[in-house]
Formats: C-alpha cells, sequence, structure tokens
C-alpha cells in the first residue's frame, strides 16, 4: 500500500485555502521540490492570519453596547419628572422620607455590635446624598427651589457604580414613593413639646412652618459634623450623628403624614461621644442662627 502524503494532503488543502495564487505557488513546489516548506510556512500564515483576522473583524461589527445607559438615563430622568410633577408638600413628605431611608441604608455601612465600619465609603456617598437632599427640601420649604435642582436628585441618589450601594439607594427611593399618597390630606400636627430642655421649648415655641424649616437645617447640619467626623476618623462620632438625623428625619415624616408625637426627644444631648456632641451643638446652632435666635 502507498503510503499516504499527509504534508502534501495538508499542503493542497491549505493552498486551496489560500485561492488561485496559493494553487499555483503549490504546483512549482512540487516540481522544484526545493519550496515546500517556505510555502507551508506562508500558507499557515495566510490561512492564520486570515481567519483570526476575519474573527476580529467580525467583533467590531455592530453598534456599541449603550442600551444599559441609556435605559439608566431614561430611568433617572423618569424618576426626576416624576419628583417635579409632585404638590410642594408631597415633594417635601418624599425627600424627608427618603432623607428617613437613607440614614437606614446608611447602617448596612455598620460591622454588627462593633463600633467599626464595613463600607466607609458607602456611609461617605450616603452622606453627601443627605446633604443634597436636606438642601433641596429646605429650598422648597422658602420657595427658593428650582426644577432642575429637584430633578438631579434621582441621578443623585440611583446613579451608583458599587452595585451594593445602588440596590441600597433603590430600596430608599422605593421605600420613600411608598410612603407618598397624593390622594392624602396632609394635616399640619399639633406640636405638644414634653422635653423640659430650654431648646427644644424654644423649638416648641416656632410656629408649624419655621418648625419644619428648623428640622431640615438641622438635619442639613448634622450631615456636615458627619463630613468632619469622617476626616477626622471618628467612626463612633460619624454613627451617633446618623443616628440622630434618622431621628429628625422620622419627626418630619411623622409631620407631614399626620401624626403627632412628643417633639424632639432629647435625642440630641444623648449624643456620648465628645465629637459628635460638639458637632451636634453645632449644627443646632447653624439651624437656630437662621431664625435670629
Amino acid at each position: 500500500m502507498k503510503p499516504i502524503d499527509l504534508v502534501g494532503v495538508a499542503l493542497t488543502g491549505a493552498a486551496a485555502a489560500a485561492g488561485p495564487v496559493g494553487a499555483s505557488r503549490m504546483a512549482s513546489a512540487r516540481a522544484g521540490g526545493t519550496d515546500v516548506q517556505s510555502f507551508s510556512f506562508l500558507v499557515c500564515r495566510v490561512v492564520y492570519f486570515g481567519a483570526f483576522s476575519g474573527t476580529c473583524r467580525k467583533a467590531k461589527v455592530g453598534p456599541k453596547p449603550t442600551f444599559n445607559k441609556e435605559s439608566k438615563m431614561a430611568e433617572y430622568e423618569s424618576q426626576g419628572e416624576w419628583l417635579v410633577s409632585l404638590p410642594p408638600n408631597h415633594q417635601v413628605l418624599f425627600l424627608t422620607a427618603l432623607s428617613h431611608s437613607l440614614t437606614i441604608a446608611g447602617r448596612d455601612s455598620y460591622v454588627p455590635q462593633t463600633e467599626e465600619l464595613e463600607h466607609p465609603t458607602h456611609l461617605r456617598q450616603i452622606n453627601e446624598i443627605q446633604h443634597r437632599v436636606a438642601a433641596c427640601t429646605y429650598e422648597l420649604l422658602v420657595n427658593h427651589s428650582t426644577e432642575s435642582f429637584q430633578r438631579s436628585i434621582a441621578r443623585l441618589v440611583l446613579d451608583q457604580s458599587d452595585h451594593k450601594l445602588q440596590a441600597n439607594m433603590q430600596w430608599a427611593w422605593r421605600t420613600a414613593k411608598q410612603r407618598v399618597s397624593t390622594d392624602a390630606d396632609i394635616a399640619a400636627p399639633n406640636y405638644m413639646n414634653s422635653a423640659n430642655s430650654s431648646e427644644t421649648l424654644w423649638v416648641g415655641a416656632l410656629s408649624d412652618d419655621d418648625c419644619i424649616r428648623f428640622m431640615v437645617l438641622l438635619a442639613h447640619g448634622l450631615t456636615i459634623g458627619q463630613r468632619v467626623l469622617c476626616h477626622e476618623k471618628n467612626v463612633e462620632g460619624v454613627k451617633q450623628l446618623n443616628e440622630a438625623g434618622h431621628q429628625v428625619a422620622g419627626l418630619l415624616v411623622d409631620h407631614f403624614n399626620g401624626r403627632t408625637r412628643p417633639l424632639f426627644e432629647p435625642f440630641l444631648f444623648r449624643l456620648t461621644d465628645a465629637q459628635a456632641r460638639i458637632q451636634g451643638d453645632q449644627a443646632w446652632a447653624y439651624a437656630k442662627s437662621h431664625f435670629g435666635a
């Protein structure tokens, strides 16, 4: 039996793949017997690079995958338009509920039963968001708010690159929306202050509108205090100020839901961390300074 010329078979197939020029070179190689190796190298290069360059060209065909980005942008715009479309009192209700939910989301950064933070960058980012939300709330209350600022809150909250932080922010936004009813009559509560502190009595003497403005300013001031303690790496102080902000936001939510409870249970005066106490006092003074007191 005549042995099979494996090299010849391989080169013949390769020459066919290389086209008419390859076939001609193959014929001269077989006749002369001197160019087989160099030709085989040439054909292998043609077939190899031709195949892979074809694959690369196919990978470049088609539009860039921008659908996800575009859909996210559309969602941010949709949520921003929803916020702008609310009546002013419901906008304030939503923003105060959002601020309250953000403090709960901030707790997800804690290491349970310790004074440590598992995700300090998350808590810092949430604090920055709370700062803007409180500012937007105050502007609404004093009739200085703009629709562009209101719209920007949606993207500020929802546009997060970290998946865990994004999930927490989506939860906070969704929870705040659930607390808003566009058909509800939001009653103003009759504030009764059971605390004995002269400061809380001062707040209790404010009109309803001024009291709400004070609480929003206080929440805003607390976010500034958290920034300072983050810089100082005072984890316990940051946690205590976050809890104080949670209480303030809860009082605001109760106000706009028509529920009455004693104003300013003295949580601010129970700050045990020395630096947190200083920042809490400064936040209080900052809010009070807007009333000529």
